[in-house]
């Protein structure tokens, strides 16, 4: 998995804006700190057609990112022990591709 970095975060982008080339994009992010480096900084200001909301800030709540990682955590390593980091992983993995979080 890649480091979480601005430059990262610009890769990604960039392969929205590959994906997508003719619509508008809107990214629902978070204040983490790569969503705000001056890489990225300079390719929204290059592609207006991407647009910004941040979750307000302290407000995990609103987030749904933030439910999805409580309920699996509370599914797969609350009060389970896993003989190797690997086993985890699979059983996180698992849950994660097939679970429905509803959101309100």
């Amino acid at each position: 998995m890649p480091e979480q970095t601005s430059e990262a975060t610009v890769i990604f982008v960039n392969h929205l804006l590959a994906c997508y080339p003719n619509q508008p994009i809107l990214l629902i992010w978070d204040r983490a700190s790569w969503h705000k480096g001056d890489t990225m900084r300079r390719l929204l200001k290059e592609h207006p057609r991407l647009e910004v909301v941040h979750f307000p800030p302290a407000c995990p709540d609103l987030n749904p990112q933030e439910q999805v990682w409580s309920r699996a955590r509370a599914a797969v390593s609350h009060n389970h022990v896993y003989s190797d980091f690997a086993r985890l992983k699979t059983v996180f993995l698992e849950y994660l591709s097939n679970t429905l979080f509803p959101f309100a």
